[in-house]
């Protein structure tokens, strides 16, 4: 048998070489592939089903034997079960997109690689199948001699060889029985197979090889392959069910740091038949991409519209597997893109590169609860040094010793904490370490505050595990009123420059305009009119602002807000019509907020009221939103919520409704509004959805949709978003840090439906899909969460609609076996 380069001093693995050439010599296949091998170039232009062999030369030196004696081997089991659609033809289209996914052909995650001069790469390739055979198993298999070819040209190994085991009706006998002559291999792949193609004692040597710390690739039709073996099909990861035609689809790429994706861009196109999987894997497996079933017909995957994995990895019974779903056609094959995933796959199975498997293993996260005595808890924040510090409503700070996670109070600030006002915004100052400044926003109580209540931004001194009530430095000061409920926000961040974001209710009582705009404008019902706020440009509630503090307690205002000078404001701002402090504003209850440090861009989640139900004569039904911000704009409210869905003009004095709001021009001419009357455009939010989607899409006529379906289909409901942190990876994070897939992504919660998930983006910033993180997770009503200065996860759960049963201040730490 011919091989690529074998190196010297192995020959335990001449010896497996001379046993394949010898079991080849009884009719099944056993050749390793080289370039001047006979066959080289022959191309199969059609899938050849596996019970009409044609008896030639099936692969660049891979010779499927037509000379076999009769009483070759038969005993392969074919006992798949009857249920299961098979891999059938297809129309398959004749190209594929070129290379839309490639950003560039350098060599795959050079910082992941391990060049070892004096190591040698060893693959077995195993394509027999006993089933469907497709047309792309003779090129596949050439292909992945080349890429091993490359491997030694990139210097990572200074030989290797490629042997195939391959046959049209599934005599697999070639393959080895014992674990100690698949040793020699560091990969197997599994190209393609089909049907139950090993006896049981090849399954037992390929157990025991995995469980030496062998690795498996398993390419498209791995997945179609022995239904009676549920090792192998805990192995994989999934069993395929059914499939798509030959059709173009888009695959997005949700881990870029895995040496199998890392050249991929966030969206990469192409041509393939498109598998559904008996379940979904994730959470058991580690997912690198999704295919977006919005991109094809075809698709029938249980909740797949939501989460369709289509490559993963995971690490199993002690070896690697690999396994992509891509694959169907020649022309991925001889696809760069294609060619570099599944190069990076074998390199990872065979440990010659680093690279995470299982940041959405679920069982590779440990959360340990730190605190438990908290009531109505809001914030936590963690210090360089590791000290957690957690607010209460009322006015308690407490702080968690970094060594010892021994809680203590830092501080009781006096508060009035009725409707939702108290303690709401607490944030380390960015360089913390030098300074020791904390800053909160809160209601000072009414002694204080009298017939004129604000709420307030100060600066205070954190002095080991206390925090000085002296040290108190007044910063900025938002009026507010008492007399009825709701919306006070409050949440604080910091972006990368030193600018502190503060986010602010529009103040409005939510429960006298029937779940729709509040929007009364009757003498008397001021409290019930958010245009007194929101929309109000003279106002700061209902807003977003952005200020630079200064050492002295002023603050300086960035020219690129919405209201400046720099803009064109000057007048304005002498005539006290508008706030300059103002970064967003017509948000109804933005009541948590982020920024990415790497991009500087903002993100919030903003609440939405009430109404179950679509009006007529009203508008929508209440609408929640999570937003990302790069600029200063108006989002819309209380005219606009969503998707830029309007609300109509409706007088509540005579219970008419007028037209509907303008998004490209509202106009606020309430009379409890002191600002501007033509405001800025309304932007649509960048995520959204409705307490339900059931009837969502039946809107009057006079709304026009941009879409016809649930946009991310993940966000199945609910009424409560919460941001958490954009995610940053680095280097110098511990052992408990989340790995490098998460680089980019945003944390997002559902305080009321208890769930936690992250949103990835592609390479402009645009949202690319939204997936679970810890869904099997008890969480009771997820209030906030930060990233340590390891890496680790805080949790903050508020427990309970009193905020005090199941109150939780819990560390996750990412700690795969």
């Amino acid at each position: 048998m011919s091989g690529g380069n074998s190196g010297e001093g192995m020959p335990e693995r001449a010896d497996r070489r001379e046993l394949l050439r010898a079991l080849g010599a009884f009719g099944v296949a056993g050749l390793a592939g080289c370039p001047s091998a006979p066959g080289a170039g022959t191309d199969a232009s059609d899938e050849t089903p596996a019970d009409t062999p044609d008896g030639t030369a099936t692969d660049a030196g891979t010779t499927a034997q037509t000379d076999a004696p009769t009483d070759a081997p038969t005993d392969i089991a074919t006992d798949a079960p009857t249920d299961t659609a098979t891999d059938e033809p297809t129309d398959t289209a004749t190209d594929e997109p070129t290379d839309t996914a490639a950003e560039d052909e350098s060599e795959a995650n050079d910082d992941s690689v391990r060049p070892d001069p004096d190591a040698e790469l060893n693959v077995l390739v195993l394509s027999a199948t006993a089933g469907w055979r497709h047309a792309a198993i003779e090129t596949g298999n050439r292909a992945i001699r080349d890429l091993v070819d490359e491997v030694v040209a990139a210097g990572t190994v200074a030989s290797a060889s490629v042997d195939v085991v391959d046959d049209p009706d599934g005599d697999a006998s070639a393959f080895p029985a014992s674990a100690e002559a698949l040793a020699g291999y560091d990969a197997v792949v599994w190209n393609n197979t089909t049907g139950s193609v090993l006896d049981a004692d090849q399954r037992a040597a390929f157990e025991g090889y995995i469980g030496d710390g062998g690795g498996y690739v398993g390419l498209h039709a791995a997945a179609d392959t022995h239904y009676d073996w549920n090792w192998y099909g805990d192995l994989v990861g999934a069993w395929f069910d059914d499939h798509s035609d030959v059709v173009e689809g888009t695959v997005t790429v949700t881990d870029r740091a895995h040496p199998s994706t890392d050249h991929l861009s966030a969206r990469w196109e192409g041509i393939d038949e498109w598998y559904d999987y008996r379940r979904n894997p994730r959470g058991d497996v580690h997912v690198l991409a999704t295919v977006d079933e919005d991109t094809y017909d075809g698709a029938a995957m249980a909740g797949g519209r939501a989460d369709h994995p289509i490559a993963w990895c995971h690490e199993f019974a002690g070896g690697r597997s690999w396994y992509t779903g891509r694959g169907h056609t020649e022309e991925s094959f001889r696809s760069d893109a294609y060619r570099q995933h599944v190069r990076g796959g074998i390199e990872w199975a065979a440990g010659l590169v680093d690279g995470d498997a299982t940041g959405t293993v679920w069982d590779s996260y440990d959360r340990t609860t730190l605190e438990t005595d908290l009531t109505q808890p809001m914030n936590v924040d963690v210090a360089p040094d590791g000290r957690v510090f957690v607010t209460e409503r009322a006015g308690r700070v407490s702080v968690l010793d970094g060594e010892t996670g021994r809680p203590s109070t830092a501080l009781e600030l006096p508060v009035y904490n009725e409707q939702e006002d108290g303690l709401v915004g607490f944030a380390l100052d960015p360089a913390f370490a030098e300074t020791n400044w904390a800053y909160i926003y809160y209601s000072p109580p009414d002694a204080v505050v009298g017939t004129a209540p604000y709420n307030q931004l100060s600066r205070f001194t954190v002095d080991g595990r206390t925090i000085d009530r002296d040290s108190e430095v007044e910063l900025l000061r938002v009026h507010t009123q008492r007399a009825t409920c709701c919306h006070t926000g409050g949440d604080i961040a910091f972006g990368p420059d030193g600018d502190l974001y503060l986010t602010v209710g529009d103040d409005t009582n939510a429960f006298e305009s029937s779940g729709y705009a509040p929007l009364d404008e009757r003498p008397g019902h001021e409290h019930n009119d958010s245009q007194r706020t929101a929309a109000n440009t003279a106002d700061l509630r209902g807003s977003i602002l952005r200020i630079r503090p200064n050492d002295d307690g002023t603050y300086d205002v960035p020219d690129d807000n919405l209201f400046t000078e720099a803009r064109g404001y000057g007048d304005e701002i002498a005539a006290g019509t508008v706030r300059p402090e103002i970064f967003v504003m017509g948000v109804r209850n933005p009541f948590t907020a982020t920024v990415d440090h790497e991009t500087g861009w903002l993100y919030f989640a903003d609440y939405g009221p009430d109404a179950g139900d679509w009006s007529a004569d009203r508008g929508p039904p209440g609408i929640v939103e999570f937003n990302q911000v790069r600029e200063a704009g108006n989002f819309g409210w209380p005219y606009l919520t969503g998707p830029n869905v309007p609300y109509r003009d409706y007088d509540f004095a005579a219970g008419e409704s007028g037209p509907a709001f303008d998004p490209d021009g509202p106009v606020n001419d309430s009379p409890n509004s002191d600002g501007l009357e033509q405001l800025p455009p309304s932007r649509p939010a960048t995520l959204y959805y409705p307490r339900n989607w059931n009837g969502f899409f039946d809107a009057p006529d006079y709304v026009d949709l941009p879409h016809d379906r649930p946009p991310q289909p993940e966000l199945s409901g609910g009424g409560s978003p919460m941001a958490g942190p954009v995610y940053r990876h680095d280097d110098a994070f511990g052992d408990d840090a989340l790995p490098p897939s998460f680089d980019g992504k945003h944390f997002v919660m559902e305080w009321g439906r208890s769930w936690l998930k992250y949103v990835s983006f592609d390479e402009e910033g645009d949202v690319l899909e939204v997936d679970p993180f810890l869904p099997d997770a008890d969480l009771q009503f997820p209030m906030d969460l930060s990233v340590g200065p390891d890496g680790a996860l805080y949790l903050l759960e508020f427990g309970g609609w009193d905020g005090e049963e199941g109150t939780r201040l819990s560390r996750i730490d990412h700690e795969p076996a």
